[in-house]
């Protein structure tokens, strides 16, 4: 029984003196550090020497490094004169009562939209092609007492 204390006892200290040491040595040694370069890529004589979005994006330094780049990129598909006739309504802090009549009726009118969910509230964006469009919804709005915003 002693025997297995005494052993135990010398076990324990053999495995604090290995971690001892390990970690002196580990934190004795400098710490290496990454710098990572990005050269840009080289253009071919026939291109303009103007820079791309993206070789300026990887020549920004910063203080911080993700470990991939972050890239935000907006891309509007629709014609110009599409976009120029197009309204939006945006209708905030909705609960889900009025959420659920304002989704039936964009439903029964096939109108395109976007919304988004924060806590108990919803916020949606509606995006309107004509004014007969805009009619009806603003009608519907004011029957569900819904407050919105014409952008």
């Amino acid at each position: 029984m002693k025997l297995k204390v005494l052993l135990g006892f010398v076990l324990v200290i053999v495995f604090a003196l290995g971690t001892y040491v390990l970690l002196r040595y580990y934190y004795s040694k400098p710490a290496d550090i990454a710098v990572v370069h990005h050269s840009p890529l080289p253009h071919k004589k026939d291109l303009k020497k103007e820079e791309s979005w993206f070789s300026k994006l990887l020549k920004t330094q910063k203080d911080y490094s993700y470990p991939a780049r972050e890239v935000k990129i907006n891309v509007d598909f629709r014609s110009l004169d599409e976009a120029n006739n197009s309204n939006k309504i945006v209708v905030n802090d909705l609960d889900e009562y009025k959420f659920f009549c304002l989704n039936e009726v964009l439903k029964e009118e096939k109108l395109e939209y976007a919304y988004e969910q924060m806590d108990n509230l919803v916020n949606i964006i509606i995006y309107l092609h004509d004014e007969n469009q805009k009619k009806h919804l603003t009608e519907d709005l004011r029957h569900y007492e819904i407050q919105y915003t014409l952008q």
